[in-house]
C-alpha cells in the first residue's frame, strides 16, 4: 500500500508535519499562500491558484476550489500511484476548503481510499462554520472517510476562553492527529 499527506492550507499543513513525524509518510503542502507554502517543513510544497490568487490566500472556498482546480495537473501527479490519500485541513478557510473539495472529488474518480483529518472552526468564526459543516458533508458524498475535532468543542472541554485560540488550537491538533492515525492503522 503506498500512501502520501496532503497538508491543505495553513493548517492542514502543520497537522500534516504531525502525521508525518509520527507515520513517516512523504507530506505535500498544498496552499495558495506562496510564502506560507515555501516555509512549510514537509517533503515538498505545491503553490496552487498562480493565476486566480496570485500567491495570496484564497479567503473562500470558492476561491480555493478553483485555485485547486486550477493546479490539478500539478498535484494529480503526487497520486499517480497512490492507494491511499491523508489529506490534513483546517475546514473553513479558502485555500484547504477548497482544495480538499476538488481533491477528494478527484480521488473518488481514481479510487482512491481518502481520509480527511481536518479540525472545525470556533463558533465565532461565523460563516467559515458553515462553511466547514458544508464541505464535511460534500467529502462524506464523495467517499472521504472524514476525522473531525472541533476548536469549538474542545474550548469547552478545557474550560478555556475564546483569549486562548493558540492554546485550544494546539491541543485540538493532538486530538486529530491521534483519530487520524487510529483511523490509517
Amino acid at each position: 500500500m503506498k500512501s502520501v499527506i496532503f497538508g491543505l492550507g495553513d493548517s492542514g499543513a502543520k497537522l500534516a508535519r504531525r502525521i508525518k513525524e509520527a507515520t513517516g509518510m512523504h507530506a505535500i503542502a498544498l496552499n495558495t499562500d506562496q510564502r506560507s507554502v515555501e516555509n512549510t517543513n514537509l517533503d515538498y510544497w505545491i503553490a496552487i491558484g498562480p493565476k486566480s490568487c496570485r500567491g495570496r490566500a484564497a479567503g473562500n472556498p470558492h476561491l480555493g476550489l478553483r485555485a485547486a482546480s486550477e493546479s490539478q495537473s500539478i498535484w494529480s501527479r503526487h497520486l499517480a500511484e497512490i492507494d491511499t490519500l491523508i489529506m490534513a485541513v483546517g475546514l473553513g478557510g479558502g485555500a484547504g476548503t477548497g482544495a480538499a473539495l476538488a481533491i477528494g472529488e478527484y480521488a473518488r474518480q481514481k479510487d482512491i481510499k481518502v481520509y480527511c483529518g481536518a479540525t472545525l472552526p470556533f463558533a465565532f468564526e461565523g460563516a467559515r462554520r458553515q462553511y466547514a459543516f458544508q464541505a464535511v458533508e460534500h467529502l462524506r458524498n464523495f467517499g472521504v472517510k472524514v476525522i473531525t475535532e472541533s476548536h469549538e468543542e474542545m474550548m469547552e472541554k478545557m474550560g478555556l476562553a475564546d483569549s486562548d485560540v493558540h492554546e485550544v488550537r494546539d491541543h485540538t491538533d493532538k486530538a486529530l492527529l491521534l483519530k487520524v492515525l487510529s483511523a490509517i492503522e
